[in-house]
């Protein structure tokens, strides 16, 4: 099936591929543990100077009327839906009923 010298190179290539990964296991562990313990040096507490600084600033009022908007489209939207929905729960019943007028 297969001969000595294509055997060898299969091991090769197995090696080469295992080589890689050990390469790059190796390359993110080391990563991790010089971004852990030299990049980041552990408990530092910044306080802030004033108390403004302290308090998160957001700004998303243009959220807020996006969300509106969208809340304000979607009731125009679905209004119409309802009538729909109510006539496909009314059609199974019909559905089966033609079933059994068949059957018998």
């Amino acid at each position: 099936m297969y001969d000595a010298g294509e055997l060898d190179d299969i091991g090769a290539a197995a090696w080469g591929a295992g080589s890689v990964v050990c390469v790059a296991v190796g390359f993110v562990v080391l990563y991790w543990l010089l971004v852990v313990f030299v990049f980041l040096p552990g408990n530092v507490v910044w306080v802030p100077e004033t108390a403004e600084d302290a308090v998160a600033k957001i700004n998303a009022g243009h959220v807020t009327i996006l969300g509106f908007v969208s809340l304000v489209l979607y009731k125009l939207r679905a209004g119409g839906r309802t009538q729909v929905k109510a006539e496909k729960a009314a059609a199974p019943e019909a559905e089966i009923d033609t079933m059994i007028n068949t059957i018998e």
